[in-house]
């Protein structure tokens, strides 16, 4: 392939369209090539009056005389724009042909070039008019001027304006800098907060690929601005970043033609206030945290904000003014809460502190993805990307050539601990590296909390495939343009738009741009997808292109044509009147548009695809013809009027019977059934023409309830008949339909309800129903319903008493009575059987004895007690197993009673021997009884028998001091001694593995007591005691007892020990003998402010006596405070395990004091005295203790009150400014006045000494 370019080149702006070039093809070989001109150009072969077909066909340079016709395919379009005032010319106006934009030059000339065609809608009009060329023209201020012609591509066109010109006013000023008076540039200029009309174009200051206008200062401050002559007052302020104007604002009348100078502005730096942010220690520095002061008061004051550095510095550039500023920084809050400055005056701001770290804060301040844009939803619109504190789950694309991202993540409360999964995939590069895989890749990060709190935020990010790159063009079918602004997306499995500019139905999709072309990035799934353009003005042919998506592979020339839709107008009408209310409907295969006429019966169908149309229409009431129209593309078609009639259809569209669809049979009548329980019919025909206009329809019969919609019918079992009789639209035309509905025999053979004795009963799962009654329900009444009125239901046996409702069956106690119940449907077929069954209780008779339990030799009363009084006598014969009964044995029970007559005694045997078991019985005596009447039951009782023979009960308050090797164990007497006296208390002490101690205390006056000895120390023993008399051994207490060591506490050394000294006194300790546990002695001071006990538990290991090795030390506390005496401690130690002696074991220390205050200051020196005050002067003590001073305290008296004493220490006032205060002016004294003053030093250590002056004030 090569290039070639004409000899000649056209370079006139107005030249003939068909001047003759000649090319030289130079020699190459014989062959067909294909001609390619520029973008906007057409080539055809021939000359231009006669040129044919196109040059993208075949040409040779081997044909004996060729020619090729270029002409161009875009507009061109020039003239000149003046004022319509006056005639003249008008420099700077914009213009803009179709999309291109052209400036006017100082002639008032304008020339735009490469426009394509373009389709409008004017102002008012509802159609649309193709091949336009609009003009419009705009000067800043003034209203634009749009005109519109036929597009020519062949030929320049002139079109001359005459515009109204905008009216102006002048301001003009300079900005000087205060203190020199020097001019300074680039200060913005703004006019009611906004940029005057000839501001110039800047580049945004964020976004590179916007401008700005703004109006600026030039180098020596000056600055003319041209507004719109609004006849009102209008606001000039003056802004430049760190800086602030005098005066804040102006106000201008911006009246026409006016020329206002003098609006001055002069400029003051913005002062710099800077402060640092440090933790609760007062030192560590605290990064992040912003600090933002808010204007309280000046007109010039302004907000600003900066964030602490790493080394907790920020610095503020502020207006003069008042301000709060306040720390802020998540999970922490700060002191002071806020400080209030003053501006000049404030440079540096006192530090602000961290008072509170939120524990459990457990959030990210920032968390960045390098190469990712992180998206809070699904959708991603631009105001969901992006990190925020608290949303914790995010979403986001890359493309395949992404292949590694860097995560950084910041906890918002520094030491919170933060991780990342998964694990760093280079070490070796800074940061923490994820290698991304294709398909979702789940990054985690996890924030832990000081307090351990844990919080997930969780990134997936989608790594898409390779990709393919698909281009094409889409033209216009008509003028073969290209056309702009179609959006393409693409379907099929796993088809994705990379390159996505925005949603088309919730898709990604791009679009072509101004001559037509677009590009498409998509995924390589390796399989086909569909490519497919969309637009609601245009159809396309193809609707779609299919194409295989194969890795970093380039698809180019996938070309659509493209057809504007067109409208379709006309009217509808019954041949007389205009039809409003009609739905008229434009078909092209798939497409389907519709419009509904007005008042006037006309109608307006827009965006129907061109080619043939089907045009139809329809209303209640009127029959239409249909037709078909052709329209062209972007063409407009009137289809004139279409002529409705009166219809004729009396058709149904559908019947309901009880809201359910019933189809028409063969012979168009509708049949139902419903069951035997649907006791009303609703029947609803509704025609085919249905409509206030449309076909009515009538109902035969009278309608059982004309408060509801459609017609009612009460059903009788059978078939019940209505006629529907429609009348067509024309009122002429009618057509019966017989709608029959059945209603079924009943086959229901079941129960609504079962009642004995009025009681409703509930079937059981088998249809069956049980029930259990009290023993004083003789009688039951059976009274079973059938759920069908029309079905029968019968009893089995025989009907006790057949002059009651229901059926009758006496019961018999304990015995179970069943009667089947039959129930025969209405349909005299069905049938089913349920067995009811009654159950009548005996009645229970309970036999009690009194007393109970008896004690040897006693006698009980037995009585009885039935729980339903019986309608006849009965009685109860009562059995013993042991003991005697009386004479009597029965229990007599008269009917209607619930309680026995008669008195039936038992008396038990008495054995005079004492049980083994103290706490015991004697075996009990069993009572049963027999009931005269067999059905009864009889619940006996057991009476118990108590020993008469008693022993005492346990010993009570068991107390035990443990000694080396030895217990000793205290007791008091049994609550209960029993029926024989106590002799002598025996006990016993065993341990496993060690020897059982016994013994006994026949001492019943001194005190109960036992000493237990040879007990091994350490070891729990089980001490148990109890009371002996002629009966026997009474219950044992029991306790645990313990034999423990002394413990024998050594002091090495006594003191006296210093402050802060070196000296100290150790402490060991050993044991009076060994135990098998350790024992731990801890050492203790009484005062811990003075001394402290190092190594303070001394343990001794089980088996040994003596620790040598081990010792506590105590030594004394630097208190810095000035005691003025000595001060002692008491050593003194506890022991687990073992016993301390009370008395020998402590040690009484003396505390040396090494701390003193400071001396009294020098001699007071007075001036300035006045009528009403002086100042006093000081300087420091010769002697200022062994702390540093910290500030100085003054108090005054009038020497009428006498010298100072205990009683005014309250007169004290401390001196600001700390130690290097030493100065102190005295106000609001009374003139010829002797003042006493006295003045101290204050340290760590104390109050110092005081030095004491006198003063007079003058008389005046």
């Amino acid at each position: 392939p090569e290039s070639y370019t004409a000899l000649k080149e056209d370079d006139s702006d107005t030249g003939g369209v068909d001047d003759r070039l000649q090319f030289d093809w130079g020699r190459i070989a014989e062959g067909v090539y294909e001609l390619n001109v520029p973008r906007g150009w057409r080539a055809r072969v021939g000359a231009p009056e006669n040129a044919a077909g196109s040059a993208a066909d075949s040409v040779s340079p081997l044909q004996d005389d060729l020619h090729i016709d270029l002409s161009p395919t875009t507009g061109y379009a020039y003239g000149v724009v003046t004022d319509a005032a006056n005639g003249q010319p008008l420099e700077g106006v914009s213009v803009n042909v179709n999309g291109v934009n052209a400036e006017t030059d100082a002639s008032g000339r304008y020339v735009a070039r490469g426009f394509s065609a373009r389709t409008i809608r004017r102002t008012g009009e509802n159609f649309t008019r193709r091949n336009r060329t609009q003009i419009t023209t705009a000067e800043a201020g003034a209203t634009a001027t749009a005109r519109d012609f036929s597009f020519a591509a062949n030929r320049p066109l002139r079109h001359d304006f005459a515009i109204d010109k905008a009216v102006i006013t002048v301001v003009s000023g300079r900005v000087t800098m205060s203190g020199t008076g020097d001019g300074v540039s680039g200060v913005e200029i703004l006019f009611d907060g906004a940029a005057p009309l000839n501001a110039r174009e800047y580049r945004h200051p964020t976004n590179r690929f916007r401008t700005v206008k703004r109006l600026l200062t030039g180098s020596d401050g000056s600055y003319t601005a041209h507004i719109v002559a609004t006849g009102g007052v209008v606001s000039v302020t003056a802004v430049r970043r760190g800086m602030f104007f005098t005066p804040a604002e102006h106000t201008v009348t911006a009246a026409e033609n006016a020329n206002i100078s003098g609006i001055n502005f002069t400029a003051i730096d913005n002062v710099s206030v800077s402060g640092r942010v440090v933790d609760s220690d007062g030192a560590t520095a605290v990064s992040g945290v912003k600090v933002k002061a808010t204007p309280t008061s000046g007109a010039s004051a302004a907000v600003d904000s900066a964030f602490s550095s790493a080394t907790g510095h920020y610095t503020l550039s502020l207006p003069y003014g008042q301000y709060d500023v306040a720390a802020s920084r998540s999970g922490y809050t700060f002191t002071p809460a806020s400080q209030s400055i003053n501006v000049p005056g404030t440079s540096t701001i006192e530090p602000f502190e961290v008072a509170t770290v939120d524990r459990a804060n457990a959030t990210l301040s920032s968390l960045n993805l390098s190469g990712v844009t992180l998206c809070r939803t699904a959708s991603c619109p631009s105001s969901a990307r992006g990190f925020r504190t608290g949303h914790f789950d995010y979403t986001a694309t890359v493309g395949n050539s992404t292949t590694m991202t860097t995560v950084s993540a910041m906890a918002s409360v520094d030491g919170a601990g933060v991780s990342i999964f998964p694990a760093d995939a280079d070490s070796f590069e800074p940061g923490h590296q994820v290698a991304l895989e294709m398909g979702d890749n789940t990054i985690e990060v996890t924030v832990t909390a000081l307090d351990g709190t844990e919080q997930m935020y969780t990134v997936i990010v989608d790594r898409r495939n390779e990709s393919t790159t698909i281009t094409g063009t889409i033209t216009d079918v008509v003028s073969g343009n290209g056309v702009g602004s179609v959006s393409i997306r693409v379907a099929g499995n796993g088809a994705y738009v990379i390159n996505a500019s925005h949603l088309v139905g919730g898709q990604r999709a791009v679009r072509t741009a101004g001559d037509g072309t677009y590009e498409l990035v998509v995924e390589s799934t390796g399989g086909e997808i569909h490519v497919i353009p969309v637009s609601s003005s245009r159809s396309f042919t193809p609707a779609s292109a299919t194409v295989t998506a194969t890795a970093n592979s380039t698809i180019s020339a996938i070309d659509f044509t493209s057809a504007q839709h067109g409208t379709i107008m006309g009217t509808v009408t019954d041949g007389t009147n205009p039809i409003e209310g009609a739905t008229v409907t434009a078909t092209n295969g798939g497409s389907t548009r519709s419009a509904t006429t007005s008042r006037q019966g006309t109608f307006t169908i827009t965006r129907v695809p061109s080619g043939t149309v089907t045009i139809t229409a329809a209303k209640t009431g009127y029959m239409f013809p249909s037709q078909n129209v052709h329209l062209g593309p972007g063409g407009t078609a009137s289809i004139g009027t279409i002529m409705g009639s009166a219809s004729t259809d009396a058709s149904l569209s559908s019947v309901t019977v009880n809201g359910d669809a019933v189809e028409a049979g063969t012979d168009g009548n509708y049949s139902t059934e419903v069951a035997n329980d649907v006791m009303m019919a609703t029947i609803v025909a509704t025609p085919t023409d249905n409509g206030d206009n449309g076909a009515q329809v009538a109902y035969s019969g009278t309608d059982a309830d004309d408060m509801t919609d459609g017609h009612q019918v009460a059903l009788n079992v059978g078939d019940n008949e209505t006629t529907v009789t429609v009348t067509a639209a024309d009122g002429t035309t009618t057509k019966d339909y017989m709608v029959t509905v059945t209603r079924m025999s009943s086959m229901d053979v079941s129960l609504s309800s079962l009642t004995v004795n009025g009681d409703a009963v509930e079937a059981d799962m088998d249809g069956n129903y049980s029930l259990d009654v009290t023993n004083d329900v003789a009688m039951a009444t059976i009274v079973a319903t059938a759920a069908d009125a029309d079905a029968t239901v019968e009893y089995s046996g025989t009907d006790a008493d057949d002059m009651m409702d229901g059926h009758q069956v006496a019961l018999i106690a304990g015995t179970p009575s069943a009667t089947t119940v039959t129930v025969m449907a209405s349909d005299g077929t069905s049938s089913a059987m349920h067995t009811v069954t009654i159950t009548r209780a005996v009645a229970n008779v309970t036999l009690s004895a009194m007393p109970n339990p008896v004690d040897e030799g006693g006698m009980a009363t037995i009585t009885g007690t039935v729980d339903v009084a019986q309608t006849a006598d009965f009685t109860v014969t009562v059995a013993v197993d042991a003991g005697t009964l009386s004479t009597n044995a029965d229990l007599t029970f008269a009917a209607g009673m619930t309680s026995s007559s008669g008195e039936v005694t038992v008396t038990a045997a008495n054995d005079d021997v004492r049980n083994s078991d103290p706490t015991s019985t004697v075996t009990p005596i069993e009572i049963t009884g027999t009931s005269s009447d067999g059905t009864m039951m009889v619940a006996g009782v057991t009476l118990a028998v108590t020993d008469d023979e008693l022993v005492a009960s346990a010993p009570r308050n068991l107390m035990v001091e443990p000694g080396d090797g030895t217990a000793t164990v205290t007791w008091t007497a049994p609550s209960s001694i029993g029926t024989a006296a106590i002799t002598q208390y025996d006990w016993e002490a065993t341990a496993t593995g060690q020897a059982t101690q016994r013994g006994s205390d026949d001492n019943l006056t001194d005190g109960l007591s036992a000493t237990v000895a040879s007990l091994a120390n350490g070891v729990e023993y089980t001490f148990s005691v109890h009371a002996v008399s002629s009966l026997g051994d009474g219950e044992a207490a029991m306790t645990m007892i313990k034999a423990q060591p002394t413990v024998d506490v050594i002091f090495i050394g006594s003191g006296p020990l210093a402050e802060a000294g070196s000296d100290s006194v150790r402490v060991r300790a050993s044991l009076s003998s060994t135990s098998s546990e350790d024992v731990t002695v801890t050492v203790m001071v009484d005062d811990p402010a003075l001394a402290q006990v190092y190594d303070a538990d001394l343990v001794i290991p089980a088996g040994v006596q003596t620790v040598d090795t081990d010792s506590a030390f105590v030594v004394a506390i630097d208190n810095v405070v000035d005691s003025e005496a000595d001060n002692t401690v008491t050593i003194s130690a506890t022991a687990d395990n073992a016993t301390v002696p009370e008395t020998g074991e402590s040690l009484e220390v003396t505390i040396t004091d090494d701390d003193t205050v400071p001396g009294a200051p020098g001699t007071l020196v007075f001036s300035s005295v006045s009528a009403t005050g002086f100042t006093v002067e000081w300087t420091s003590p010769s002697a200022p203790g062994t702390s540093a001073i910290t500030h100085y305290q003054i108090r005054v008296k009038d020497n009428a009150d006498g010298a100072f004493d205990a009683d005014d220490d309250g007169l004290w006032m401390t001196v600001t400014g700390g130690a290097g205060a030493r100065t102190h002016a005295i106000t609001g004294l009374t003139a010829s006045t002797t003042y006493n003053l006295q003045v101290r030093a204050v340290s760590d250590a104390g109050d110092g000494a005081a030095q004491s002056g006198q003063q007079t004030t003058p008389t005046s």
